[in-house]
């Protein structure tokens, strides 16, 4: 059914039906990159979410035109920067804060013990997840000395329409020399893919640690396990099941 404007009478017979549900959720972000390295569509605005509704679901469903879920998610919810320009450290951020305003902190997650193999549920706080932000001194590009060569290399951070570049490992690899300005004081590309290639393997982890960092949200907890009483480091994987109802509770 198309939505349709309502009369009068039956506009107040809905207000009544949603006088507990809110009517503005939206929240101001304070993103890991302490929000420097964007424009703001509206400089003088925040950037802030809106949870998510049953319009947004549909539309996830309907189809996301090539999108990811969270990527179509991100779009419809994150106001006043262009989602496209997120950093990767702040879209997970935005995607634990999504799930917090539009469902919940509390997620129930179902662990498979690595000792024992025994299957068991946990409650996760989400709230209780660390923010790792950018330090001030951090720049973006900025300049790294890599420890082997001793070649100064100037990196930027991947962004998110740069997804199909870094979403493995392997495709990281492979595409780490469109996340570089300049080897020295050379910006030719086919020079510095030639000096990727020859790296060791030290100068070449560094590189790639310094292109993405180590920011954003710590998903990880400590798991114990009520069959053998083992104790194991485990991460929440933040992907559409991120976003299920556990109606069972």
């Amino acid at each position: 059914m198309n939505r349709k404007i309502l009369s009068e009478k039956k506009q107040a017979i809905l207000d009544e039906l949603l006088k507990e549900n809110p009517s503005d959720g939206d929240i101001i972000l304070d993103l890991p990159s302490k929000n420097r390295f964007y424009q703001k569509i509206d400089a003088g605005e925040p950037i802030t979410l809106s949870p998510l509704t049953w319009a947004d679901e549909k539309a996830l469903v309907d189809g996301n035109d090539g999108d990811s879920a969270t990527t179509t998610l991100i779009k419809r919810c994150l106001k006043n920067i262009n989602p496209d320009s997120l950093l990767d450290c702040d879209r997970s951020y935005i995607l634990v804060k999504l799930r917090e305003i539009s469902i919940g902190p509390d997620y129930g997650v179902k662990i498979t013990c690595p000792s024992c193999g025994k299957i068991g549920e946990v409650d996760v706080d989400t709230r209780e997840f660390r923010k790792i932000e950018i330090p001030e001194d951090v720049t973006d590009p900025r300049k790294v000395n890599l420890p082997v060569s001793k070649v100064d290399v100037e990196v930027r951070f991947p962004r998110a329409s740069e997804d199909q570049y870094t979403s493995d490992p392997t495709t990281m690899i492979e595409n780490t020399w469109r996340f570089v300005n300049s080897v020295g004081e050379q910006t030719d590309k086919e020079i510095i893919y030639a000096f990727i290639e020859a790296l060791t393997l030290r100068d070449s982890q560094t590189l790639r640690s310094e292109i993405t960092g180590d920011y954003g949200v710590d998903t990880n907890f400590i798991y114990a396990c009520s069959e053998c009483d083992k104790e194991t480091l485990l991460g929440v994987p933040i992907g559409p099941d991120f976003f299920l109802v556990n109606t069972s509770k």
